[in-house]
């Protein structure tokens, strides 16, 4: 069986992704709803570079900006609270289906495995940001936004890799990068 190896396949995944073959008891249109929520955190995420270009016409980018088609781009904290609630919805779905079945759950099994799953895909984006995307380009803008990604990354990775981050607040960070 080559789960390890299929288990990046885009193709693979896709077709699951649409497929419509229900498994009994499962909410499928949460998976959905998942999916087109972390397809618009990348959209946000990729929009909030453009904060980092210079704009020419300031005022017509505001005109764009304010425009209710853009409201789901400005509000991209709403997608990660609800991506989040839903993601911790199917996890404790999961576990209630596997208590009504009588299987036993190990709590630290359950915690190391997603730390093992989740934990080569940050280290590797860590490593991208430190080593890679600041030998990637250069220019008058680019270290506004890359530089400075990859010195935080640099202070700040052994955070990632005990996956406290999130307990060191933003305006500590921001500190960190006034006195650099």
């Amino acid at each position: 069986d080559n789960e390890w190896l299929t288990a990046f396949s885009a193709s693979k995944n896709f077709k699951e992704l649409i497929s419509t073959n229900k498994n009994r008891g499962e909410v499928t249109s949460l998976h959905c709803i998942r999916t087109i929520l972390s397809f618009l955190l990348m959209i946000a995420h990729k929009a909030m570079e453009l904060n980092f270009n210079p704009i020419a016409q300031k005022f017509r980018m505001n005109e764009v900006i304010l425009m209710r088609v853009n409201l789901i781009f400005r509000t991209a904290y709403l997608h990660t609270d609800i991506f989040i609630m839903f993601s911790g919805f199917l996890v404790a779905q999961s576990f209630i289906k596997r208590v009504k079945n009588k299987k036993k759950i190990n709590i630290l099994r359950e915690i190391l495995g997603r730390y093992f799953r989740l934990m080569p895909s940050i280290a590797f984006l860590i490593m991208i940001a430190i080593f890679i995307l600041p030998q990637l380009c250069s220019g008058p803008l680019y270290p506004m936004l890359i530089d400075y990604q990859s010195e935080l990354c640099q202070k700040t990775w052994w955070r990632s890799f005990l996956m406290i981050q999130n307990l060191l607040g933003f305006e500590e960070i921001c500190m960190m990068h006034t006195h650099h």
